[in-house]
Parts: C-alpha cells; sequence; structure tokens
C-alpha cells in the first residue's frame, strides 16, 4: 500500500511540477537529503521515543516511506516506464523531460534507505543473502546516479555514458530481486499490507519487462506497440491477481490451523502491550541458554504440533519438578532498534502469563499482535522460551526470547518485581 501510494504522490510531482522539477531541481535535491536524513536518524532512534506523541508517531510513519524504501521504489518504478512508454504518449511527454531529476531524487533517497536499514546488518555483521544483493544494488547504482547530473554527463563522451547507461537493466533486476528478498517472507506468512506489496512490485516489473520487449519488436508501429503492451500488462494483472488470492487462501488455512482454544477454561494467558510496535530485522539463528526446570520437548515434538493439537495435549510436569518461584519477573533482550521487555507471571510454578511491555522495533517488520503473541503461545505451551524465531525477523524474535529467558532466569532465584 505504502508503494502504491507514493507512486500517486510521485506522478502528482511530476504533473504538478514537472517544469520547475527541469529547469531548477536543485531545491527539489536539497528536500530529499533533507528527508533522507531525517529518515536515517529516526530509524537510528530508540523505538519508545515515539510511543507517546502522536505529532512523533506520525512523523515516523511519513519518514517509513524514505526508510521502508516505498518512495524510492516509486520514483524508479516512473524512471523506468518514462522508457517504456509509446513515443508521444501523454505519460512519455510528462515522464521523459524530468527523467534523470527523478534519478538522481531516487538515488538520494535510497541512500537514505540503505543507511537506515542497512545499519542493522553492519552493526551486527550478520552479511545475509539479503545484504549482499543490498551492497551489489547499491554498487550498481552509484554510477547511474552520478553521471545522472547534467555536469558530470557533459564531461562524458556520448557513446560511452550510453553505454554506462545499459547498467540499469541490472539495477532494475537487482532492484526487484532485492524486494522479493525481503518482502516475500512477509508475504507468505500473512504479515499485514506485505502481500499487496509483493503483488504490486510484480505488476510494474514483470509489466515493464514485456512493455520494454514490445516497445524494441514495434518501434516503427506504434498501435502494435500499445496494443501489445496493454494485453500483456492485463496478462500480469490477471497472473499476479491469481497468485494473490492463492497466498491469501493460504495463510489464512495456516492461520485457522493456530487458533484453538481451552474448553476447560485453563487457556494461559498471553498479553500484549497495545503501545508495542513491530519488530524489523533479518539475522542469523542464535542458541539460548537451557532454562532450569523448564520442560525440553521431545525429538519429534516441537511447538507448532502442540499448538495444534490444543494445550489438552500438553503433558507437563507437575509443578513440584519446576524450580519457578511465584510471582511477576521483568526480563530485557535486545531487538534491533534496542532493548525489549517483558513482564512473566509465575503460578503454581509455571509460566501463566506474559506481557510484552517493551518493543522499540518497528512494526513493518514484527507484527506484535500476531508474531509476538503467536511466540508467548508457544512458550507458555512448552513452558519454556525455546521456541523457532520468526522469519524476516530474527533479531525481533531473538530479543524477546532472550527478554523471556532472562524473566525466568529471575523466577528461579524469586527476585520478583
Amino acid at each position: 500500500m505504502k508503494f502504491l501510494i507514493s507512486f500517486c504522490l510521485i506522478v502528482l510531482l511530476v504533473q504538478i511540477c514537472g517544469d520547475r522539477l527541469r529547469k531548477k531541481p536543485l531545491p527539489y535535491y536539497v528536500g530529499a537529503v533533507i528527508l533522507a536524513a531525517a529518515a536515517i536518524t529516526v530509524q537510528l532512534m530508540p523505538g519508545d521515543i515515539f510511543s507517546g506523541s502522536i505529532a512523533l508517531k506520525t512523523v515516523k510513519a511519513v519518514l517509513s516511506y524514505i526508510s521502508g524504501g516505498a518512495m524510492v521504489g516509486a520514483l524508479f518504478t516512473l524512471v523506468m516506464f518514462a522508457g517504456a512508454f509509446v513515443q508521444g504518449s501523454t505519460l512519455a511527454k510528462k515522464s521523459m523531460p524530468v527523467r534523470a531529476q527523478l534519478s538522481i531524487l531516487g538515488g538520494i533517497l535510497a541512500i537514505g534507505h540503505g543507511i537506515a536499514l542497512g545499519q542493522s546488518f553492519i552493526k551486527r555483521l550478520n552479511f545475509t543473502v539479503e545484504f549482499v544483493i543490498s551492497l551489489l544494488l547499491l554498487l550498481v547504482m552509484v554510477p547511474l546516479f552520478v553521471t545522472s547530473f547534467t555536469v558530470i554527463r557533459k564531461k562524458m563522451n556520448p557513446k560511452s555514458w550510453k553505454k554506462l547507461q545499459r547498467l540499469a537493466y541490472l539495477f532494475y533486476l537487482l532492484t526487484f530481486i532485492h524486494i522479493l528478498a525481503f518482502e516475500m517472507p512477509k508475504a507468505l506468512r500473512g504479515v499485514k499490507g506485505y502481500a499487496l506489496n509483493v503483488f504490486a512490485y510484480f505488476v510494474v516489473f514483470v509489466s515493464y519487462l514485456f512493455c520494454r520487449i514490445f516497445r524494441s519488436v514495434y518501434k516503427n508501429a506504434k498501435e502494435k506497440m500499445l496494443r501489445a503492451q496493454v494485453i500483456s500488462v492485463v496478462a500480469v494483472l490477471l497472473i499476479a491477481a491469481a497468485g494473490s488470492f492463492a497466498v491469501a487462501a493460504n495463510n489464512a488455512r495456516n492461520n485457522k490451523s493456530e487458533d484453538y482454544v481451552d474448553n476447560s477454561g485453563n487457556l494461559p494467558e498471553v498479553i500484549v502491550d497495545n503501545e508495542a510496535d513491530g519488530g524489523n530485522s533479518h539475522g542469523n539463528d542464535g542458541e539460548y541458554p537451557e532454562v532450569a526446570g523448564a520442560r525440553r520437548t521431545s525429538e519429534n515434538e516441537d511447538a507448532g504440533e502442540i499448538l495444534a493439537s490444543g494445550p489438552k495435549e500438553v503433558e507437563v510436569e507437575s509443578s513440584e519438578s519446576y524450580h519457578y518461584i511465584d510471582g511477576t519477573y521483568y526480563g530485557e533482550g535486545m531487538g534491533n532498534n534496542g532493548k525489549i521487555g517483558v513482564n512473566v507471571t509465575i503460578q503454581s510454578g509455571m509460566i501463566s502469563a506474559i506481557e510484552i511491555v517493551k518493543f522499540p522495533d518497528d512494526a513493518d517488520y514484527f507484527d506484535v499482535e500476531k508474531d509476538g503473541s503467536k511466540m508467548t503461545q508457544q512458550m507458555i505451551a512448552i513452558q519454556n522460551a525455546e521456541v523457532d524465531t520468526v522469519s524476516g525477523a530474527t533479531y525481533s524474535s531473538e530479543g524477546l526470547i532472550d527478554a523471556v529467558s532472562a524473566a525466568l532466569k529471575e523466577a528461579e532465584s524469586g527476585a520478583s518485581e
């Protein structure tokens, strides 16, 4: 949804300010630099700073269009299609004159986006596939970005400049792969909004491919070109829609299978603080210290199996075998943007409630209501913190696991708050 909103804003900008952007682009470049710097600053700040003020929440939400890359994607989408539209068409006439300026704006915001989100990889020295793809994308973008400035272009040989611009096709391909690497895992597990994002980007990039091909094939037959482009875009839309419906149906089935109700009325309580945000992270799997007295699952049993069968199937040792002392215990673990805090309540020697009281990470990547609730339900079901991390949000998941583990460690000694 953010991408679609961003694209509409960029189209509106071109319609209203296209001539000024072409003739005097400097103020727009300065504005882009300011927005990129603000997005980086907000991303580096602890998330709980924004929890108490509506104004600050609004600022963070607006800047997330830049830090999250939606505005960058929208700018480069128009740059892409400017070279694929039928020559002489209204869209081509509006977008081609400012194509270089839009590329520069996109490059400035892309650098802000890369720093804002890339810092989490760098500070943890976690060079995942997603990070490598992002780095390659940046390396390809830099020469394209620099040579988009008129002063640089005029100093280059026209043939050399045109040859260099062919890197744009590699840039577009890497951009698509980059987006899928980050967005697809969340879309497949049903995180709100990501299925629509993947749908939109799939339509954009695959449609561009066909439009560019037909522009080359029918370069001397504009009517045939336009007809072929329209048909291909409609076909891509239908295919993408079918795929989106299939993913949505699968997520609905999975969510239904994860929901269970303890008819005996003894369902352990899971509390999610309404003020908590979601997490934003990508990383490697971690190992966690054993929690004394906690029941481990068997070799063929995991938290998902326990949840699917319902709480009546969960076999736990008697409370006498647990080392936990009744009370409420606080624990913290390091998430992506700061420390995650939880309160764990112990009754009759067992975990009865888990409350997430502090979650500074970004909601775009970790849905506390869904992912946080699912993880804490699993923890209560197996009576320890050794559960799987959420795909695409490993740091936030690890932070939550560490926070609960720390609280349980306190519960061993009875040092309740």
